[in-house]
């Protein structure tokens, strides 16, 4: 077992200031982790997922007025309810496609997290308001199923949330102790 002389934790402590070149460096990088530049491809899916938004909301509107009392109170319900999702999505999308930039700690837990949300109240809707028929039970399955779909994309979206957590702080400890190994060296070289 190696054994540490007394005064290097001392040392080690007095070492610990940060030098503003070394934290602008760890800074770029992070921002180069957390941030993905799309190119010219990948900005024009973000474009089609504008345009798929903004017709769902049209469909979603559409469907609402004319089911609007045509369908139980619940099935009309529905359709207003994916109305503002599909704005949100499209709207999100369309930032995406306008920046260039996926920030990969905010973009992708929201689409999730959207995502998320409306199969929640869709099926919350389905569990109060199906019929007692097998048109109900097949509701009820259609919405369960979409459910365990959106938990495995909210899963994978934590786990990767988590990577690049792990990622950011590793990055942290490395800078730190190539900053501790040049000031150690220049207090050994002095």
């Amino acid at each position: 077992m190696t054994q540490f002389s007394p005064d290097l934790s001392e040392r080690l402590l007095r070492c610990e200031i940060e030098t503003p070149a070394l934290r602008e460096k760890y800074e770029k990088e992070v921002q180069a982790m957390f941030e993905k530049r799309l190119g010219p491809a990948q900005r024009w899916m973000w474009v089609f997922w504008t345009l798929f938004g903004l017709a769902q909301a049209i469909v979603f509107s559409w469907a609402a007025v004319a089911s609007f009392g045509q369908l139980p109170g619940w099935g009309t319900l529905i359709f207003a309810i994916g109305v503002p999702f599909a704005l949100a999505t499209a709207g999100l999308s369309a930032w995406i496609a306008y920046t260039g930039r996926l920030l990969l700690k905010t973009h992708p837990p929201a689409i999730a997290g959207l995502m998320w949300v409306l199969i929640v109240i869709l099926v919350t809707i389905f569990m109060v308001a199906a019929p007692d028929s097998i048109v109900g039970l097949r509701m009820l399955l259609s919405g369960l199923i979409f459910l365990v779909m959106v938990a495995v994309f909210m899963l994978a979206g934590r786990t990767e949330q988590a990577e690049l957590r792990t990622k950011e702080k590793l990055l942290e400890i490395e800078y730190r102790l190539a900053d501790l190994s040049d000031r150690i060296g220049q207090s050994h070289g002095s």
